[in-house]
Order: structure tokens, then sequence, then C-alpha cells
């Protein structure tokens, strides 16, 4: 890990600290920093509201990267991971979107 990359996961977890947000991820407890996405909502036959949420975490790799099946708990809902883009050595931004 160079100087930039140990910089870019200092800056990561003082942002982490501050301003997570707890997150299960694969039944690990963690915090993450949560960036919301657009809201889309579409109506369905039966009167039910389709709302499709895209949430954005960013963590820190502690080991080990989720896979696409893990399961995501975010303020009591159950998320999927759509995409995973690893940042440098330790950061993980998570593309998630609701079941």
């Amino acid at each position: 890990m160079n100087y930039a990359d140990a910089d870019h996961v200092a800056a990561i977890s003082d942002l982490i600290e501050f301003q997570g947000e707890p997150i299960e991820i694969d039944g690990h407890k963690m915090k993450a920093v949560i960036e919301r996405g657009a809201i889309t909502q579409e109506a369905s036959v039966s009167g039910l509201d389709n709302r499709e949420e895209t949430i954005r975490a960013t963590i820190l790799n502690k080991g080990t990267i989720p896979s696409h099946s893990a399961p995501v708990l975010y303020r009591g809902r159950r998320l999927s991971i759509e995409e995973i883009e690893q940042e440098g050595d330790r950061v993980l931004t998570l593309t998630l979107t609701n079941d």
C-alpha cells in the first residue's frame, strides 16, 4: 500500500467514524457511509406500489469481500448487492437495491 492509498483509507475511516450508519452484510455488523440514490415508483395492477431504491454503501474491507449473493440489512430492510467496486486495497463501495 503506497502513501496515497493509506491516505485514502484513513480519510474513509474518518468519514465512516463520523458519518457512518450501521449496516449488516452477510451477518457481519459494521458501519458504512450511505449515499441514497434515486427512488423509482411504479404502480402495479393490484394497487401496490413498487418502489426501487438504490443505495451506495462505502465500507472498509476487513479481510473478505462480500459476494453478490450476501444478504444485506439496512434500517430493517433487506437489500441485495448489485455491484461491488473495489477502490484500492481496503475500500469497497457496494451498490445496493431493495428486494
